[in-house]
């Protein structure tokens, strides 16, 4: 609201646009719409909803994502991945898990035993896909290979 004072008199102007004026008298904080020459009813009202509770998850199945998550996501289950240590840290250790970096390290074509663990038990039928990916999202969709620097010792 605008308002405009001239000597002896004060007009209050809603919507600068349209060049309506009134007195202060005859103004209600409500009759903005009046003044613009709409009829309509306002598209709001004073009941509060709020929206469905989100779920990632729907009944059907959804296809295999581009791009693989790396964000931790417990989900409905209570879902937990963990890497036991080895017995020994050696040079021949055939893999690692840092866990203050969130990393883990594998020597080419061995295996990593991983933990799955959840809090209640999954549906019947399901099953848990484990994949190795790099952190960058620049690297996210290429395979993870063992570096050019060590790539041609075996």
């Amino acid at each position: 609201m605008i308002k405009f004072e001239r000597t002896g008199f004060t007009t209050y102007r809603l919507n600068p646009i349209i060049g309506q004026t009134t007195t202060a008298s005859s103004m209600s904080p409500d009759s903005q719409t009046n003044i613009i020459g709409s009829s309509a009813s306002s598209p709001y009202n004073d009941t509060i909803t709020s929206p469905p509770p989100y779920s990632p998850h729907t009944s059907m199945q959804s296809p295999i994502p581009s791009v693989p998550s790396n964000t931790d996501y417990p989900g409905d289950y209570g879902f937990t991945i963990s890497f036991s240590q080895p017995s020994k840290e050696t040079k021949s250790t055939t893999w690692t898990y840092s866990e203050s970096l969130k990393k883990l390290y594998v020597r080419m074509a061995t295996t990593c035993p991983i933990r799955f663990k959840c809090l209640r038990q999954p549906p019947q039928g399901c099953v848990i896909r484990a994949m190795p990916i790099f952190m960058k999202p620049e690297h996210v969709q290429e395979p993870v290979k063992r570096c050019p620097n060590h790539a041609t010792s075996k």
